[in-house]
Order: C-alpha cells, then structure tokens, then sequence
C-alpha cells in the first residue's frame, strides 16, 4: 500500500491550523477492492462529509488544474479573495495533498473554474462559496476543499 494514513493526518492538521477562516474539509477514505464505481464511490464520500452535491457536479481536471485549484482554495478565501495563507504555505499543502494519492490511475475532480476574476461552476455545499479537488486513486479518496460565506 502506498497511501500513508499518517502523512494524511499530518497534512490535515497542518491544513487546518493554517487556514483558519471558513471552513476546509480534508478528508480521506481508503478503498477497498469491491469499491463502487467511481460515481458512487464519489457520491457516498462526498454524503459521508456533509456535502451535498454529487459526482455529477464536478467535472475531471489534469494535476497542474488540481495544483492550481488546491493552491487557490489554501491561500484566499473565496468570497473575498483576502490573504488567508501564504502562497508557500498553501503550495507546501497542495503539493503534500496531491502527493499522498500519487499513482498512475489518479484522477482529480473538481466543481468550478476561475475565467479571469470570476468563478462559475457547481457548489456542492450550503455554503455561498465552495471549492477544492477530489482526488481518487485505486487506493484512496481524497477531498481538499473550502467553504466561505459571502
């Protein structure tokens, strides 16, 4: 097995303690072999965390949109675009993130995109503001995503 549980732990709170404005969940799940399919798989995780949206909200993106959205969602917040971490600080967390779930079958899922200043796509929360990355490997499940009100 190549997910670390512990690494996971350590980046969460790491996470957590540095973004401490809204709300950013980092979560994750390991698979088993009889997993559902990748659109239930999604689903139920993202029911089992709170969320409400669905597999059908987001949308695949490549590693280097999955950097630049984590990266995004660390260091502003997303209402106002206010300095909530410093670009180090969430690159540091990003990259971890994205290299806990590191194999060849990793796909990487997110809800929206940015076009220039603006933000369009789907919430998958209650919250005015979401947005973060899924990523899924044969192994694991993982969520990085924030949540701010406007």
């Amino acid at each position: 097995m190549s997910f670390k549980p512990y690494d996971f732990q350590a980046l969460r709170e790491l996470a957590l303690s540095k973004r401490i404005f809204g709300r950013l969940t980092v979560e994750h799940q390991l698979l088993s072999e009889s997993s559902p399919v990748e659109s239930e798989c999604v689903n139920e995780f993202l029911k089992r965390f709170g969320f409400t949206g669905s597999h059908a909200d987001l949308h695949q993106i490549n590693r280097k949109e999955a950097a630049q959205q984590a990266v995004l969602v660390l260091n502003r917040d997303l209402a106002y675009g206010v300095e909530v971490m410093t670009k180090p600080e969430a690159q540091q967390i990003a990259s971890s993130f994205l290299n806990c779930f590191e194999r060849p079958t990793v796909r990487y899922f997110t809800n929206g995109e940015r076009i220039g200043n603006n933000w369009a796509g789907n919430p998958i929360s209650d919250s005015t503001f979401d947005q973060g990355i899924i990523a899924l490997n044969d192994e694991a499940i993982g969520i990085l995503w924030a949540q701010d009100e406007d």
